[in-house]
């Protein structure tokens, strides 16, 4: 059966509690997703996010459809691999979700 090509699906935020939690792309933390990060903020509760910007545990990227959470920067590698990247230049070697659609 042939492999379907890892594409980027949506932005996420991930928050980083340095504890597991089932079912999420990350050894540790809570991924959450949308359309762009800008749609992701108001699902995190407020206490959490503001933890989270205490500590730097907050973390910028996008999910994949192999179900990974990725970086900015290795996001825009596969966004350009795969045909993805519309944008007319690249921002400092990282995806942004205006880039994608």
């Amino acid at each position: 059966m042939p492999r379907i090509p890892e594409k980027i699906l949506c932005a996420a935020i991930w928050i980083d509690d340095d504890k597991p939690h089932p079912n999420q792309p990350t050894a540790t933390g809570i991924v959450y997703c949308g359309y762009r990060h800008g749609n992701i903020f108001p699902q995190i509760p407020s206490e959490q996010l503001s933890d989270a910007r205490l500590f730097g545990k907050i973390h910028q990227g996008f999910l994949t459809s192999n179900g990974r959470y990725l970086d900015r920067e290795a996001a825009l590698a596969i966004a350009q691999k795969q045909g993805q990247f519309i944008s007319n230049y690249v921002r400092a070697n990282r995806l942004f979700s205006e880039d994608l659609y």
